[in-house]
């Protein structure tokens, strides 16, 4: 058993950051319709920015960033000087804070989110941030567990916000395939998007982690009524995807029923 005294800082207040080329990658998709308002919800340092500002945002463009760490956040505004042209806004606060004002106003604000929310476990938040965690399942009417992880009501309420047809982009613990903790967030993901994709790496991206970490992309129906394609799950060795255009994997790799979605 782990013991909070036992944690690194780093790990209490989940803090590993993307490498720049798998933050790009992901905004190249996840921008590729040219989307005119984009989420990150837990921006750390600012380098999904660098890779939005990559990606090269087009049109009339408004980004919010949400990070709970005044320091981080500073970084973060600094970095968003670098998008051109696209109206950028870094909150220095919690993103749950947010979420539970959005989702109570049904409110659908974002076209597109990307990020690396934060690898918590339940019993390591603050008392007041597992209640929220707590809140977002309650509105969206899914089954609670203490076991979860601060990342999956980021994720829930993230997908939530988004518009119709909008896109998610994010890096997740590979625990999104397995663990039961994790069952609502899948369960909601079948029920809400149109089509889903895994990238699933056979190696550790992140040092210290001790666990696997995969890509997610998700589309949002366009009406709750529409087919869902349901998921695709793609194993990768190295970095070589990053080659492929991020539009043809998921366009293309084969997808089983949204039912198994459910299914630990």
């Amino acid at each position: 058993m782990n013991f909070i005294q036992n944690e690194t800082k780093q790990k209490l207040r989940g803090g590993y950051y993307t490498p720049l080329d798998l933050a790009t990658y992901i905004s190249r998709w996840a921008t590729e319709r040219h989307p005119k308002r984009v989420l990150e919800p837990s921006c750390g340092d600012g380098i999904f920015i660098d890779a939005l500002a990559n990606a090269i945002l087009q049109g009339e463009v408004s980004f919010t960033g949400y990070e709970l760490f005044e320091e981080e956040a500073a970084k973060a505004k600094r970095r968003s000087l670098s998008l051109q042209q696209v109206a950028s806004k870094i909150h220095c606060d919690d993103f749950l804070d947010v979420a539970i004002k959005h989702l109570l106003a049904g409110r659908t604000d974002f076209d597109c989110v990307v990020g690396n929310p934060p690898f918590v476990r339940y019993q390591y938040l603050p008392e007041e941030s597992q209640s929220k965690a707590e809140a977002i399942f309650k509105i969206l009417r899914l089954p609670f567990t203490k076991h979860t992880n601060a990342w999956v009501p980021f994720v829930l309420a993230s997908v939530a916000m988004l518009s119709p047809h909008g896109r998610l982009g994010m890096i997740l613990p590979s625990e999104i395939i397995h663990v039961m903790h994790a069952q609502p967030l899948r369960k909601y993901l079948g029920e809400v998007c149109k089509r889903l994709l895994i990238i699933d790496p056979e190696e550790i991206w992140f040092e210290g982690t001790l666990q696997g970490a995969v890509i997610l992309f998700a589309q949002k129906k366009g009406r709750p009524s529409d087919h869902s394609d349901g998921v695709g799950i793609v194993k990768v060795m190295g970095k070589s995807f990053l080659l492929e255009e991020p539009a043809r994997l998921f366009d293309h790799a084969g997808r089983i029923n949204g039912k198994t979605v459910e299914a630990k």
